[in-house]
């Protein structure tokens, strides 16, 4: 069987010797809103959270086995609006930027999100399009759609009382970065995926992931035109009770063109690249062997140089909404040292659980990057979130030449850490087919949230870095062949936050 998670990942390295410029179409300049007129649609209430968590450890609370109650319509609008939502406006000569809750690739914003609501007081089952730029829900079916298609049998035990569907609409990403645009797609989907996995814990109930459905009638659901907008995952709420039946017809009514025909441009061309990926990631493939990947650092571990990750806190400055509305993704690192209590509360923000069926560490594992931290050494060092400890890999300065490799961006050798998230390309693709690479990138798209809100909240700036030359990463990371740099997010004191 072809490789092609390694065919399309390969494909689409960059090589110092091999890159080629090019112009950015601006007469096709894609839309970052997606607006469908026509359809009835209800306003979702002006409400804040009351949450008062820390932000930098929200991610690692284990939440209780069944929530204490159902959702509102309330609930559902905080974490519409604290998980996809518009954070902050500012002005330039050009226009007015709107920040959002999540990062994204050259502020380009790939994803659209969809809720299937059931039950929920003062809104009517149905599925809706999240129009954010309104804070309006743009009512497309009516009916329970809290199941999705083809989805595993255990989803009937969670009672979902609202499903978030993730689309990511390609040609927004690919007006920039053409082929490599698919890595970005799923980086940026993880990103949604993990924030709105955030919120509803913050807010007292239980998420459920799931990157295993069945993309045809997904789509057919959604009325998106698969060539150009797909759904990429899910993310639904648990309910406390069993839902009324939800039926899944092979065939779904039609929605007006109005809907399907919705564009972020009027010319959107998608590479062939992009095309062959995405269509071998939508076939399904049940593996024979349910396990965890082999992390990267294996080769390099022995128990007698582990080094503990010590339970310490930094005094907490923000609290978890306060992460989320002023997180930006930051370039202007000063050389400070990051403390013992900040670096662990960040690593143990990534110390998720085995017994959350999408565990990103099943599909990736994690480095890190020392460069200025007081309690470890400059270098290269393996991440165990089972056990919390660090396996040293490398002495040595990692900055300055993980700054050349990430294209000679030379702000990010005055970071005090990085995160890398590594993947075997071999074992993704023996293991789980073409959408083993959706796994992966989506996991590191994840884990890399939880390292942006944590950062955030105890005074540190994050920024997450897609664009680097793969081959000279693998090779200066020491990895194994079969292994690859998926992305890495660079950490540390900024100017006006030290």
């Amino acid at each position: 069987m072809k490789n092609s998670v390694q065919s399309y990942h390969w494909a689409t390295a960059y090589d110092p010797l091999e890159m080629k410029g090019h112009r950015l179409d601006w007469a096709n300049q894609p839309t970052v809103y997606k607006h469908i007129e026509g359809l009835p649609s209800v306003m979702l209430p002006d409400v804040m959270p009351s949450v008062g968590a820390n932000g930098s450890t929200i991610a690692g609370q284990v939440p209780d086995d069944r929530p204490t109650a159902e959702p509102s319509l309330g609930d559902l609008a905080r974490m519409l609006r604290f998980g996809y939502g518009i954070t902050a406006k500012r002005s330039y000569p050009t226009g007015v930027y709107e920040y959002r809750s999540v990062p994204s690739a050259g502020a380009l914003y790939p994803c659209e999100l969809y809720a299937a609501c059931h039950g929920l007081d003062g809104l009517s089952d149905g599925l809706y399009h999240y129009e954010m730029s309104s804070g309006r829900l743009v009512r497309l079916r009516d009916g329970v759609h809290t199941l999705p298609p083809g989805s595993p049998d255990f989803w009937m035990a969670i009672h979902p009382v609202t499903t978030f569907y993730v689309t990511a609409m390609f040609y927004r990403s690919v007006w920039k970065y053409r082929d490599r645009a698919y890595r970005y797609h799923l980086l940026d989907s993880g990103h949604l995926v993990e924030s709105l996995v955030l919120v509803i814990r913050a807010l007292g109930f239980q998420a459920e992931v799931s990157y295993d459905f069945d993309d045809e009638q997904t789509n057919a659901l959604l009325s998106v035109d698969s060539s150009r907008e797909a759904c990429l995952a899910i993310v639904a709420v648990k309910g406390r009770s069993p839902r009324v039946s939800m039926d899944r017809p092979a065939q779904w009514d039609p929605i007006p063109e109005a809907v399907r025909a919705c564009r972020v441009s009027a010319k959107e061309d998608i590479p062939e690249t992009i095309r062959f990926i995405h269509a071998a990631s939508s076939q399904r493939h049940r593996p024979q062997n349910e396990g965890r990947l082999q992390p990267f650092w294996d080769i390099f571990d022995t128990v007698e140089r582990r080094i503990p990750v010590r339970a310490l806190e930094d005094p907490l400055r923000l609290s978890w909404e306060q992460a989320v509305l002023s997180r930006r993704s930051s370039r202007n690192f000063v050389p400070k040292p990051i403390s013992e209590g900040a670096l662990s509360d960040i690593l143990r923000s990534l110390a998720s659980f085995p017994e959350d069926r999408c565990w990103p560490h099943r599909f990736v594992s994690c480095g890190v990057l020392s460069a200025a931290c007081e309690s470890i050494e400059n270098g290269h060092y393996g991440f165990d979130p089972e056990e919390l400890s660090l396996i040293p890999i490398r002495k040595g300065d990692m900055m300055e030449p993980m700054a050349d490799i990430a294209l000679q961006q030379r702000w990010l050798s005055l970071a005090g850490l990085e995160i890398t998230f590594v993947a075997s390309l071999q074992e993704l693709h023996a293991m789980w087919g073409a959408r083993g690479y959706r796994y992966a990138m989506l996991s590191a798209g994840r884990l890399a949230h939880r390292v942006y809100i944590a950062a955030t909240a105890i005074g540190l700036g994050c920024c997450g870095i897609g664009a680097f030359f793969d081959g000279h990463a693998a090779s200066f990371l020491q990895l194994p062949p079969q292994c690859a740099l998926l992305y890495f997010v660079g950490v540390g004191p900024t100017r006006g936050r030290e």
